[in-house]
């Protein structure tokens, strides 16, 4: 659970900066896209 926690937290982190360094729609989009690996890596 520790190692899950932390991909949560530094995906977070990487949400935010995207989302004050680029268009709301494009960083959306790129996080939406990496949700789905983080999903797919924890399965």
């Amino acid at each position: 659970m520790g190692l899950t926690n932390f991909v949560l937290t530094v995906a977070g982190v990487c949400a935010v900066m995207l989302l004050l360094r680029t268009d709301m729609k494009q960083s959306a989009n790129i996080f939406r896209r990496n949700v789905k690996h983080i999903c797919n890596w924890l399965e």
